[in-house]
C-alpha cells in the first residue's frame, strides 16, 4: 500500500502579542484585551482574553456502596438548577499553581458544598476548558471512600443527590442528562479508570459493573 503524501504547509506560529491591557477585573475573573499579530500575518487589535483562576472538579464515590455524589444548584449563566459534581475555584491560599494546589481545592470544595471527606483522591485528568480565550487550567478527580465529615456544614443553595454511577453514565450515553462539558469529560475519565481498577478497596464491585456497562 502506498504512502498517503500531505502537501506540504508553512509550519505553525505563534501569535505576536503587540500591546496588551486589563479591560476589567474583579476578584473571580479578569478580562486582557490583546492586540496580535497571528501567525499569518493578520493584526487583531482586540482580541479578548478571560483570565479565571484554575477549576477544580471532584467525581465522588461513597464509601459504603460506591454511589455518585452529585450536587444541584441555580446557574445563573442559563437561568436552570443544574445537577453536577462538586468543585469550584483553586484559591491562591491553596498553594503554587499545579495539581497540587489543585488536589487541595478539590478536598476543600467537596467539604464546603457537602459536608463530606474523601479516604483517598486521584488526578483524572488535566484540560484546558476553552484554550482559544481562556488561559485556566481544569483539573478533575476521582475522590474514594467519601463519608460525611463529623462536623460537616453544607453549603446554602445546594442540594445533594446520591445516584448509581452506572446509571449516570447509561443516562448520559443515551443524551438525558444535560451537564457541564467538563463535568461529563469528568464521568467518562472516572469510568475509564475505575474500569481499569482491579484492587481498589474503596470501589468495591464498582470496576466489574462499569466494566459491563462499557462492554468490556
Amino acid at each position: 500500500m502506498n504512502d498517503i503524501s500531505l502537501p506540504m504547509r508553512p509550519p505553525i506560529r505563534p501569535w505576536r502579542v503587540l500591546a496588551s491591557r486589563i479591560a476589567y477585573a474583579d476578584p473571580f475573573v479578569s478580562v486582557r484585551s490583546d492586540s496580535v499579530e497571528t501567525g499569518a500575518g493578520t493584526v487583531l487589535n482586540s482580541y479578548h482574553v478571560v483570565e479565571y483562576p484554575d477549576w477544580t472538579t471532584v467525581v465522588a464515590l461513597g464509601a459504603e456502596d460506591q454511589r455518585l455524589l452529585l450536587v444541584q444548584e441555580y446557574r445563573h449563566g442559563v437561568g436552570a438548577i443544574l445537577t453536577g459534581l462538586p468543585g469550584g475555584l483553586v484559591d491562591a491560599a491553596d498553594g503554587p499553581r499545579g495539581a497540587g494546589a489543585a488536589a487541595t481545592a478539590a478536598r476543600r470544595e467537596l467539604r464546603e458544598e457537602t459536608g463530606h471527606d474523601a479516604a483517598a483522591l486521584r488526578l483524572l485528568v488535566t484540560t484546558f476548558p476553552n484554550p482559544s480565550n481562556q488561559s485556566n487550567t481544569a483539573y478533575v478527580f476521582l475522590a474514594t471512600g467519601v463519608k460525611l465529615a463529623a462536623d460537616a456544614t453544607q453549603e446554602a443553595g445546594v442540594e445533594l443527590v446520591w445516584a448509581d454511577f452506572v446509571a449516570v453514565l447509561q443516562a448520559l450515553r443515551a443524551g438525558e442528562l444535560l451537564l457541564h462539558a467538563i463535568h461529563v469529560a469528568a464521568l467518562w475519565s472516572a469510568a475509564a479508570a475505575i474500569a481499569a481498577c482491579q484492587d481498589d478497596p474503596n470501589l468495591g464491585a464498582l470496576p466489574a459493573r462499569v466494566r459491563a456497562a462499557m462492554g468490556g
